[in-house]
């Protein structure tokens, strides 16, 4: 009940604090259940065990007697378990979004640019008749340019990007907001 309430506080100063509470009552919780809970499936299990050997009476046994070695070990299980899945969870999620947004943003088939493009120093550009070149080909549905220059702007460092846009509602490049305005 506690660690529902929590999960339910809204961060502040962008620290969910209540929520890493709600979390920590969680694994606390589930830790604190793991003795009965061994208990309960030893009893729950030893009906069937009669009709196996004994070394599995006799390891049902141990689980129970072992009680207290057992249970922090169960536990720390559970939680690194839990880790495990959240951090998949994360990653398919950062994953997904990343698709997402490349299917968003780069919608081409083929990208032109100049060899000298790999090098970081080079601000060399395709010739500026080539997009109408190409848009004007057989097949063509959409030709997008793009342009980006290293800019000192206010003393640091800027990038400036812009595109051409496609006449036919292609959407523009959102630009990241920073420190530039």
């Amino acid at each position: 009940m506690t660690a529902a309430l929590l999960s339910r506080v809204p961060p502040h100063w962008n620290l969910p604090a209540a929520g890493y509470l709600s979390a920590a009552f969680l694994l606390i919780t589930f830790s604190m259940l793991v003795p009965p809970g061994l208990l309960f499936f030893s009893h729950l299990i030893a009906p069937l065990l009669e009709r196996l050997p004994p070394s599995w009476r006799l390891a049902r046994g141990h689980l129970e007697q072992a009680l207290r070695r057992n249970a922090p070990t169960i536990a720390a299980f559970m939680g690194a378990l839990a880790m495990m899945i959240s951090v998949v969870i994360m990653i398919e999620s950062f994953r997904n979004t990343v698709v997402l947004w490349i299917d968003q943003t780069i919608k081409a088939d083929i990208i032109g640019a100049p060899v000298s493009l790999l090098s970081n120093e080079s601000e060399e550009t395709l010739p500026d008749d080539l997009i109408s070149t190409v848009h004007q080909t057989a097949g063509v549905e959409a030709v997008d340019g793009y342009r980006s220059l290293r800019l000192l702007f206010r003393g640091a460092g800027a990038a400036g990007r812009t595109r051409s846009g496609d006449p036919r509602g292609a959407q523009p490049i959102p630009l990241p907001v920073g420190r530039f305005g």
